[in-house]
């Protein structure tokens, strides 16, 4: 895999400028990745809202920050 996985717990910002912190990845079995692509599950820290992103489109829209 090309992109770098975020890990659980990390913040990041994204390009709106709101900051998400990584809950988990899903989907990591290496062996069924075009079935079930790897996915970032992120939470907003200021509104609680949980998403989920293919890692594949993550790092176009996110920046590290800590």
């Amino acid at each position: 895999m090309e992109e770098m996985i975020p890990v659980e717990g990390s913040t990041w910002l994204h390009h709106n400028g709101a900051v998400y912190k990584v809950m988990l990845i899903a989907n990591a079995d290496p062996r069924r990745l075009e079935e079930y692509p790897v996915t970032v599950v992120y939470q907003g820290v200021l509104n609680g809202k949980i998403w989920a992103r293919k890692l594949t489109d993550w790092h176009r829209s996110f920046t590290f920050v800590e």
